[in-house]
C-alpha cells in the first residue's frame, strides 16, 4: 500500500543538495584549524587496537556496537590517524544535512528555517572541546548521525508507506542505541514525527508507531535493566560516572548548566575569538553558502511568532533529551561530549529565535537581519573552534605519547614474544594502563604488551609481586575481546623509565620503586630486545598527519 507519492521534487532535492554543500563548506572552514592529533590520552590507542581487529564492542560499557561508527576511520586510512578525522568531519556535515532534511519534511514550506537549523546543527558546539578530538569522538559524531539518519528513514517510511524502510529505520535506531545509550531519549520521542496529515490513516500510524517503539523497547531493556539491577562485574559507568543522582533540583541545575554552556557563547564571545581569522572565514563561507542556496530569498513558511516560539521551545526540549542520560548521573560534567546529541535541538532553537528577532524589524529589513544574525553565529562558531584548538595545542597527549613510543621502538626495535614492557612514567604522559598496553601490542605486532606502573589500571587490573606480574582483564573483556589472564615472570620483563623531560631509558637493573623480585629471579631486559626483521605497518601511526596542508 502506498500512502503518498515517494521522493522529493527535483527542485527540492537540488535545494537540499545546495544546503548540504553549504553545511560541508562551513564544517571544513572550522576544521581547517583543527589537528587530527588532539588526543585526550585515554582511549585513542585502544581504539586503534580495536579498529585493527575489526572489533566494535565496548563490553565493559554495555555498548556492543560502540565503535561501529569509528572503525571505518581505520578502513579509510589503515594504520593512519587521518581517516578518523575525515570520517568525523563527514559525520558532522551529514548530521547537519539530516537536520535540514527533517525540518523540510516536518515543517514544509519554510526552507529558510531548515537551512539555518542544518547549518547550526553542524557547526554550533561552542564549548565542546571533545568535538575537536576526532579519533575518540568519531563514535559520538557517528552516533549522532546514525540516530538522525534513523529518524530520517522513519519519516520517509511514513510518507512513502514503506514497511521495508520502517524496518531499516528501526534497525538503525537500535544500532545507534546499542552503540551509545544516550541516543535513546531523543529516539523514543521521534515517534511524534509520525503525524496525521503527513502520511496514511490513523490505523497505519498506529502500526508505524508500534513498530518504532517496539524496536526501541528492546534496546531500552538492554540498556536500563543492567543499570537498575546492577552488575556483579565492574563496568565503565560504575567506575567513571559514579552512579545515578535522581534528585530533581540537582538534575535541573546540571541541565541548566549545559544549556548555558551551549548558548551563552553566542551572546558573549571572547574579543579575540570574534576578531580571529577563523571567525572571518566561517562567516564568509556561511554567506557564500547562503547566497548560492536556492529558495532562501524570502522567509517563507508561517512566520507567526507563536509558531516560531513553539519551534524554539521544541528545540530546547530536544536538546534536553540529548543531554539527558548524562545529567542524570552524579558526576559533574562540563561541555565535553555533551554538544553532539543536543546540537540538533539547539540548532532548531537558534534558527527559530533568529527568525523571531528578525520578525520584529520592518519587513524590508527582515531578510538582512536574519542573514546578519546567522552569520554572527557561524563566525562565533569558527572563532571558538580556533580558540579551543589553541587550548588543545597545550594539552594534547599525542606529542608526549608519540615521543614515548618512538623512543621505545628505537631502544627496542623488536621484542621476544611474550614480553611485558613496564613503563615507569615520571612525566605522567600515560594516565591509564590500557592505553599503553594496546599501543605496545600494536607497535610490536602482538608479540609484546605493556603496563604503566602506578597508572589507573581500569579494564586490566595488574599486580606486580615478587614472583612476577599478573594481569586479570575484566570478565567482559575476556568474553568479548578474547583477553586472558596473564602471568609474566621477571625474565620476560623489560622496564623502561620516562623522566619528566620525556626522555626514555632502559632500566638495566631492577627499579627500586617496584616490588623486589623473589630470590633467584632473573631480570635481564637486554636479552628480550631483538633487531627488527619484519614489517610492522601499525608504526605508521607514529607519523604525524597533515590536515589539510597543516604539518602537525
Amino acid at each position: 500500500m502506498r500512502l503518498r507519492e515517494a521522493g522529493p521534487r527535483g527542485t527540492e532535492a537540488r535545494a537540499v543538495l545546495a544546503s548540504g554543500l553549504a553545511i560541508l563548506g562551513l564544517v571544513l572552514s572550522q576544521f581547517a584549524w583543527v589537528r587530527p592529533t588532539n588526543f585526550g590520552g585515554y582511549d585513542e590507542w585502544l581504539i586503534f587496537w580495536l579498529s585493527s581487529k575489526g572489533l566494535v564492542s565496548q563490553p565493559h560499557a554495555n555498548r556492543p556496537l560502540n565503535l561501529i561508527w569509528t572503525v571505518p576511520g581505520w578502513w579509510l586510512s589503515p594504520d593512519r590517524i587521518l581517516g578518523y578525522h575525515v570520517l568525523h568531519v563527514l559525520y558532522l556535515a551529514l548530521s547537519g544535512l539530516a537536520v535540514c532534511w527533517l525540518v523540510r519534511r516536518l515543517l514544509p514550506g519554510d526552507p529558510l528555517l531548515a537551512h539555518l537549523a542544518g547549518v547550526f546543527a553542524a557547526c554550533w558546539a561552542p564549548s565542546d572541546m571533545g568535538r575537536l578530538s576526532s579519533v575518540q569522538m568519531s563514535m559520538y559524531s557517528g552516533s549522532t548521525f546514525g540516530s538522525l539518519a534513523a529518524v530520517v528513514l522513519l519519516v520517509e517510511s511514513w510518507r512513502r508507506g514503506s514497511r521495508v524502510v520502517l524496518v531499516l529505520s528501526v534497525l538503525l535506531a537500535w544500532a545507534a542505541v546499542r552503540g551509545y545509550e544516550a541516543t535513546l531519549p531523543a529516539l523514543v520521542v521521534a515517534v511524534l514525527a509520525i503525524r496525521p496529515g503527513h502520511g496514511g490513516p490513523m490505523a497505519s500510524r498506529a502500526l508505524w508507531a508500534a513498530g518504532w517503539t517496539g524496536g526501541l523497547l528492546i534496546a531500552d531493556g538492554a540498556v536500563i535493566v543492567p543499570l537498575v539491577a546492577g552488575s556483579a562485574e565492574p563496568t565503565y559507568q560504575g567506575e567513571v560516572w559514579g552512579g545515578m543522582d535522581l534528585h530533581l533540583g540537582r538534575i535541573l541545575a546540571r541541565l541548566a548548566r549545559q544549556y548555558s554552556l551551549h548558548l551563552t557563547p553566542a551572546l558573549a564571545p571572547g574579543r579575540d575569538e570574534i576578531r580571529s581569522a577563523a571567525a572571518a572565514l566561517s562567516g564568509a563561507v556561511f554567506l557564500l553558502g547562503f547566497s548560492l542556496a536556492p529558495g532562501l530569498r524570502s522567509e517563507g513558511g508561517d512566520g507567526r511568532r507563536s509558531r516560531l516560539a513553539s519551534i524554539a521551545a521544541a528545540g530546547l526540549a530536544i536538546a534536553g533529551l540529548g543531554y539527558g542520560t548524562v545529567v542524570l548521573s552524579a558526576a559533574q560534567v562540563g561541555a565535553t561530549r555533551m554538544q553532539f546529541l543536543s546540537a540538533p535541538g539547539i540548532a532548531l532553537f537558534l534558527a527559530a529565535v533568529i527568525r523571531l528577532l528578525a520578525g520584529v524589524a520592518p519587513a524590508r529589513w527582515r531578510r538582512g537581519l536574519t542573514v546578519l544574525l546567522a552569520t554572527w553565529v557561524a563566525a562565533v562558531a569558527g572563532g571558538r573552534t580556533q580558540a579551543m584548538q589553541r587550548a588543545w595545542d597545550g594539552i594534547s597527549a599525542y606529542p608526549s605519547q608519540r615521543d614515548t613510543l618512538e623512543q621505545l621502538t628505537t631502544l627496542a626495535p623488536d621484542l621476544e614474544p611474550g614480553t611485558l614492557v613496564i613503563l615507569v612514567d615520571e612525566s605522567r604522559s600515560w594516565p591509564t594502563t590500557f592505553g599503553f598496553r594496546h599501543a605496545v601490542e600494536l607497535l610490536y605486532g602482538g608479540r609484546a604488551t605493556g603496563y604503566v606502573w602506578g597508572a589507573w589500571d581500569l579494564l586490566y587490573p595488574t599486580e606486580v609481586r615478587a614472583e612476577g606480574v599478573t594481569t586479570v582483564p575484566w570478565p567482559s573483556l575476556q568474553r568479548s575481546w578474547g583477553e586472558r589472564t596473564s602471568f609474566h615472570p621477571h625474565g620476560s620483563l623489560v622496564v623502561v623509565r620516562l623522566d619528566r623531560q620525556r626522555r626514555l631509558s632502559l632500566a638495566e637493573a631492577w627499579p627500586p620503586e617496584l616490588p623486589a623480585p623473589a630470590g633467584g629471579a632473573s631480570y635481564a631486559p637486554a636479552r628480550r630486545i631483538l633487531p627488527l626483521r619484519r614489517e610492522i605497518r601499525e608504526r605508521a601511526l607514529l607519523v604525524p598527519p597533515s590536515w589539510p596542508g597543516r604539518p602537525l
